[in-house]
């Protein structure tokens, strides 16, 4: 995983989990993301998990999303709120992402309210 904390931060008593994703880049859902955020979300259940990520597919699993843009707080909600509205800036940014990885984000997000 490349999530250099990972050794460190289960063996604390943290009630918070803040995770720093190292691409600064939107990148395509893969094989290897969705185990990354699989092992996040079973070593970390017990914990508030803070994702800082530019990668679409990092966050699109989240209880809630906040979007920033310079520095001010412009959208705060569910993954699929932000995506039935098609104004919101979230929705744009997945849009943004192509056909396909739109498409596949959005089924991530139907998914992930589903579970």
């Amino acid at each position: 995983l490349p999530h250099e904390c990972f050794g460190v931060s289960p063996r604390r008593e943290r009630r918070v989990f803040l995770s720093l994703s190292p691409t600064p880049a939107p990148m395509p859902r893969t094989p290897q993301t969705h185990t990354e955020h699989q092992v996040i979300k079973r070593i970390f259940s017990d914990r508030t998990t803070i994702t800082i990520a530019h990668r679409l597919d990092t966050v699109i699993e989240g209880d809630k999303i906040i979007v920033m843009e310079q520095g001010v707080l412009q959208e705060f909600a569910a993954p699929k709120t932000l995506l039935d509205d098609h104004d919101s800036m979230f929705s744009k940014l997945i849009d943004k992402s192509g056909k396909e990885a739109a498409a596949a984000l959005r089924q991530v997000a139907a998914e992930t309210v589903a579970a």
